[in-house]
């Protein structure tokens, strides 16, 4: 019988850093409800308990488990920023990253961390990722809008020194394999948002509300990109897939 197992992870809590958010615990409730009703085992990681040792164990355990032809989910909420680059596999020299709790002790995860641990999983083993975050370096819209409502934290805090400049697309290598629908471009920011009374990204809610069970990713993407209201929120949903990873079904 296949095996589907979900991790969905939010985070409000950033402690020390005056970056809180507001949505993201509700947008992890949110996509562990819906992939619970498809039958997915639900792991559901909340703020303090979101640290960088237990989300990427989570995902290295689920790798080592998954056999041919079980999938795996990974849905994160919370603050995107970017590192230095220091294996030189980056054409803009910058590692995108996931901000977790214990960000002052080195609490994010690389791209890079995310390729490796996503290579470990078994042949036929299929991986879903959705991130309501924003993972460029891009912060040209910082100045025009209240920090509180961007997903995008500082790079200068996790890596003291370093200018929070926008980043510039260069064509680099290519990463296979895993299908990733994230909130925002390159050169956008994710929002948290206040819609219908509730504290939740502009992307999950997007998502969560259009999402119907056999929509194709390419479908369901496109039904995201007619809810979301760009004027109100200025992002593009990406989804990030070969052509027949866009006709998966969750």
């Amino acid at each position: 019988m296949r095996k589907k197992l979900a991790l969905c992870v939010g985070i409000n809590d950033y402690p020390g850093s005056n970056n809180d958010l507001q949505g993201c615990v509700n947008d992890a409730v949110g996509w562990s409800a819906v992939l619970g009703n498809l039958g997915y085992e639900t792991i559901l990681i909340e703020d303090s308990d979101a640290t960088k040792r237990t989300v990427l164990g989570e995902i290295r355990a689920a790798m080592g488990s998954l056999r041919f032809s079980d999938r795996f989910v990974f849905t994160y909420s919370g603050h995107g920023s970017w590192v230095p680059d220091t294996s030189g596999d980056e054409a803009d020299m910058r590692d995108e990253c996931l901000v977790m709790h214990d960000w002052e002790t080195q609490g994010f995860i690389t791209d890079d961390e995310l390729y490796e641990a996503y290579q470990t999983r078994r042949t036929g083993v299929r991986v879903s990722a959705f991130s309501d975050s924003c993972f460029s370096g891009t912060v040209a819209r910082l100045l025009n809008v209240n920090s509180s409502e961007i997903r995008f934290f500082p790079p200068n805090l996790l890596t003291p020194g370093v200018e929070s400049k926008p980043a510039r697309r260069l064509d680099g290598p290519s990463r296979p394999g895993t299908m990733l629908m994230s909130g925002c471009s390159d050169f956008e920011v994710a929002y948290d948002a206040h819609i219908d009374g509730v504290y939740q990204g502009a992307f999950s809610n997007a998502a969560l509300t259009t999402f119907t069970p056999n929509l194709t990713m390419k479908a369901w993407h496109k039904l995201i990109l007619q809810r979301l209201d760009f004027k109100q929120y200025p992002q593009t949903p990406q989804l990030q897939a070969s052509s027949w990873q866009k006709l998966w079904r969750l």
